[in-house]
């Protein structure tokens, strides 16, 4: 996440990760109604974000260049990762004018004042061509709504509460 202090909430908490392939859709949603409260850009390579990628890239996800928004909202706080790889040739924001390998952006973290709201559905950003996008979420009792390697459509839970 680009900091100890935001990845503090997180610790112990639950997330999904959302592979999208070259041929995929690759605008991405808000998966959340509440509050973008701050968001953090972190430069950082570009190495492919497949299978391959993942196995031979020891700590890819936080290697990769990212886009981080946080969220408080009705599940309580959320993050939501978009992960750059090879061949993104730039990933925006709807909420501000970010994009990233164009202009280069400064690293670090921007506070919303006043926050955004934001709706379930809402657009979050674009990939131009396929990556990665790691959802975060607080509290620890969210597990996989759909078997491994599924595919997910816009507007499909990525996660539900277990009720075990």
């Amino acid at each position: 996440l680009g900091s100890g202090d935001d990845a503090n909430p997180y610790r112990g908490g639950s997330y999904s990760v959302v592979y999208l392939a070259p041929y995929n859709y690759h605008r991405v949603h808000t998966p959340v109604t509440g509050q973008l409260t701050h968001w953090r850009y972190v430069p950082g390579a570009l190495y492919p974000v497949n299978k391959m990628g993942l196995k031979h890239v020891p700590g890819l996800f936080a290697r990769n260049e990212r886009i981080i928004g946080h969220y408080d909202c009705e599940f309580g706080k959320c993050a939501v990762i978009m992960v750059g790889a090879t061949f993104v040739g730039h990933m925006t924001v709807a909420f501000t004018d970010l994009k990233t390998n164009e202009s280069q952006p400064s690293p670090g973290t921007v506070t919303a004042n006043p926050a955004v709201e934001m709706t379930r559905g809402d657009e979050f950003g674009v990939f131009e061509m396929g990556s990665t996008v790691v959802l975060l979420f607080d509290r620890d009792d969210l597990e996989p709504a759909l078997p491994l390697g599924s595919s997910i459509v816009a507007g499909q839970a990525a996660l539900r509460v277990h009720k075990g």
